[in-house]
């Protein structure tokens, strides 16, 4: 039968109509309010293809291997999986809630596609699409992607990945109609483990006004991203491991970047001084309060 979230059948291969139908009586923001039916949901759907499924099994190696294999960590970052609890805390988050159905996603490094189907049995999306520069690992998600839909457990067209670099134009397309977009970006290259400048270009060149960009444990550069809020949310490797989600919007003053190098000499002019929490004095400060360092013992 369908795979289910939050009491809501999923079926395979809906008509343009059917979709929108879907989208209308299917689980709304505020109706998913359990976080543990919402992972459970995503572990059934995860659990019909056992490649994706256990962060500790095999399955999760033979990942982590194609990763390492078939990209360049130096340049595009070490491979991450986000956890499931920690991706229901931030469908829960009020920001999420408050543009109307439905909405489009798009996932920034979005591996072998956990992160993309869990969304689609967790809750509603218009269209959720993941950008992935390792071929091994796009093909990973495409091929899951491509049996669940044969299978009738996820509505047709609904969930994509794309082989592409995030500054490519088919990812930049992506982007441009994006909602919301995701970066787990705590292993992302930065110049000084904390600020993402090229990540900022390429998206402040891409965004429209009014997206959600999520990213964890670095932030974005740049004045048209503000800040609107920090989650902890639980880490894969104990009580211990904790994830710092920021939550940015795009404002109107994205629009003057048409290209990412015009977008990247500002970043570089303007905003990667010495401090960087002088230039983003906002987002340092919700750090500061969530790592629990008081101001007087910054160095």
């Amino acid at each position: 039968g369908p795979i289910t979230g939050n009491g809501r059948a999923f079926f395979g291969d809906p008509s343009s109509m059917w979709r929108l139908f879907l989208i209308a009586t299917l689980v709304r923001w505020d109706d998913a309010t359990d976080p543990g039916e919402m992972v459970a949901a995503a572990e059934d759907l995860l659990n019909v293809i056992p490649q994706l499924h256990s962060l500790d099994s095999e399955s999760s190696d033979m990942r982590f291997r194609i990763a390492a294999e078939s990209a360049q960590a130096e340049v595009h970052g070490a491979y991450g999986e986000f956890p499931l609890q920690a991706i229901a805390a931030l469908l829960l988050h009020p920001a999420m809630q408050l543009q109307p159905l439905p909405r489009s996603f798009v996932d920034v490094g979005s591996g072998a596609g956990r992160v993309l189907l869990s969304l689609a049995a967790m809750s509603t999306w218009g269209s959720i699409t993941g950008i992935e520069v390792s071929e091994p690992l796009h093909t990973l998600a495409a091929n899951a992607i491509g049996e669940l839909e044969r299978q009738g457990k996820l509505p047709s067209g609904l969930v994509s990945s794309l082989h592409a670099e995030a500054s490519d134009p088919t990812a930049a397309r992506a982007l441009h109609e994006a909602d919301v977009v995701f970066c787990y970006s705590t292993a992302f290259p930065s110049p000084d483990g904390l600020r993402l400048p090229h990540l900022s270009a390429t998206l402040a060149s891409t965004l429209p006004a009014g997206a959600l960009v999520i990213t964890t444990d670095k932030w974005l550069v740049g004045s048209c991203f503000t800040f609107q809020d920090l989650l902890t949310l639980p880490g894969s490797d104990g009580d211990d491991d904790q994830i710092q989600a920021f939550l940015w919007t795009v404002s109107g003053e994205c629009s003057e970047w048409s290209d990412k190098a015009a977008a990247l000499a500002d970043i570089e002019a303007r905003w990667m001084g010495e401090d960087a929490c002088a230039d983003r004095p906002d987002a340092c400060k919700a750090l500061m309060t969530a790592l629990g360092i008081d101001d007087e013992d910054e160095t």
